[in-house]
């Protein structure tokens, strides 16, 4: 039976999450918006991901699967992407689910507003099945402008690319970025500058899944410096830009911050002096700017200026 409404893609990529595949697969199968294609990307999983994955596509036409060798959740991205016919499509990790009604109130969306990309909000659940809000992002449907959409990315805000609906074409010369940490918050501003307006719907239309030991909460790797370059990356792109590039800068202290506090925070910290001094100089290169900023509250200010000092004076601090 042929559909009226335009086919949806979505793609999931699949590592090593054989206890989580079949509750995630489902939230999709069962959606309220049925013209879908589920594409499972089995990014060289070690462990049963793949067999189930296989199964679950004999039980649901709208279901295929591709096994590839291990690339990172980025790589597998671009893969289902390359796989996808959908006029829309939007991405649901392998561990996490969707609300019954997401596709449906997100198309809507979409359609009623003349929008590419649409926003919901997401629930966090946690590993004893307690679950939170996230902060929302509105308390009734809006539609804005791309560089209000852009304020609130480069604050920090809604760029999770979970949760969201696109019209496929605006990835066709962007992908996320391969081997890199921060995917999201590298890609999705890319996204919205292409567009005139983005829709932000109030549900919440998402759960992710927060495992204990997650990449985010882990102990400190280089490859987190990510999260500070891809701030600066962001703010050097738009710091001729007066109004988006000082919100940018805003933010590339707030993340310069965080990651000096995965480092003085981590008992291997030793092994990471060079990071930290970089951080430190990138710190107070940021001095007047900081200082002037009515954008920074004055608790940040503080901290930032302990930090240019030394990054150990406000770890002093917290253990006091």
């Amino acid at each position: 039976m042929m559909s009226d409404k335009p086919l949806i893609s979505v793609v999931i990529p699949i590592y090593n999450v054989e206890d989580y595949i079949n509750k995630c697969v489902e939230s999709v199968r069962n959606q309220t918006f049925s013209n879908i294609e589920i594409v499972l990307v089995d990014d060289g999983s070690i462990d049963k991901s793949g067999l189930i994955c296989d199964s679950l596509a004999k039980e649901d036409s709208r279901i295929s699967v591709y096994h590839k060798h291990n690339g990172g959740l980025s790589d597998a991205r671009n893969y289902g992407i390359s796989k996808s016919n959908g006029e829309y499509i939007t991405f649901v990790d392998g561990d996490d689910s969707l609300h019954l009604k997401a596709l449906e109130t997100m198309y809507d969306a979409a359609t009623k507003e003349n929008c590419a990309i649409v926003i919901g909000g997401l629930y966090i659940e946690y590993d004893d099945g307690h679950i939170e809000k996230e902060e929302p992002l509105c308390s009734d449907y809006v539609k804005r402008t791309n560089r209000e959409s852009l304020a609130m990315i480069f604050s920090g805000k809604g760029y999770s690319a979970c949760g969201k609906l696109y019209r496929t074409y605006l990835f066709e010369d962007t992908q996320f970025p391969v081997g890199k940490l921060d995917e999201d918050f590298a890609t999705i501003y890319k996204l919205i500058a292409k567009t005139k307006y983005v829709a932000f719907i109030p549900e919440y239309v998402y759960y992710y899944y927060k495992r204990q030991g997650s990449i985010t909460k882990s102990a400190f790797n280089v490859k987190k410096m990510d999260f500070f370059y891809n701030a600066e990356s962001v703010y050097l792109e738009y710091q001729n830009d007066a109004y988006l590039g000082n919100i940018a800068r805003a933010y590339l202290c707030t993340r310069i911050d965080r990651t000096m506090h995965l480092i003085v925070f981590d008992e291997n910290r030793e092994m990471y002096s060079s990071e930290l001094m970089l951080l430190t100089k990138k710190m107070r290169e940021q001095f007047l700017f900081i200082l002037t900023s009515n954008i920074i509250s004055l608790k940040d200010k503080i901290v930032y200026f302990s930090e240019m000092i030394s990054p150990f004076i406000f770890a002093i601090y917290k253990k006091l």
